[in-house]
């Protein structure tokens, strides 16, 4: 079982991916680890890049935008998908029913938090990270949790958030 480390909030947002991520492998198993991200915008192609870089990573990039699926697909070792990564058809084109890790890193808070939700009930993909921009997801109560980080967002079934706009601030 590989480490686990927990990030605090207090690291700024840079390029690296690793400053920010709540959850991070510091010991990659030696088996392949099946990774699909939504979004190939900024945050997403800088996760893409440094997850690619590690050789048991099996990195899927899902987009709507060819033009920056085609620039990722051509600098990195990933494969791309065009299409929206909330649609349960592109998620199962994609290989959810045998991933690892969903991170949903779109700029659509709404895609992102549909994306987990739908990898958690159809797919059993067992992490799920969502980029959540707005911070009325977070802080909304959900009245049967006593998870206040993630207020409302756990009835989505995301067991992680990253904020990198609010990290910056």
């Amino acid at each position: 079982m590989p480490e686990i480390n927990k990030r605090s909030s207090e690291n700024r947002f840079s390029d690296d991916l690793l400053l920010y991520n709540p959850i991070i492998l510091t010991n990659p198993p030696a088996q392949t680890v099946k990774i699909l991200i939504l979004g190939s915008g900024q945050v997403g192609s800088t996760v893409a890049q440094n997850l690619a870089s590690v050789s048991s990573n099996d990195v899927t990039v899902i987009d709507i935008d060819e033009k920056a699926l085609q620039h990722i697909g051509s600098r990195l070792d990933v494969q791309t998908i065009l299409g929206n990564g909330a649609s349960p058809f592109i998620l199962e084109q994609a290989g959810a029913a045998d991933s690892d890790l969903l991170l949903a890193l779109t700029r659509s808070d709404e895609t992102n938090i549909v994306a987990c939700k739908i990898a958690a009930d159809l797919f059993n993909i067992p992490s799920r990270i969502a980029r959540v921009r707005s911070s009325e997801y977070l802080e909304y109560p959900y009245p049967e949790n006593d998870d206040t980080e993630n207020g409302s967002l756990t009835v989505f079934d995301i067991t992680e958030t990253i904020s990198p706009e609010q990290l910056v601030t």
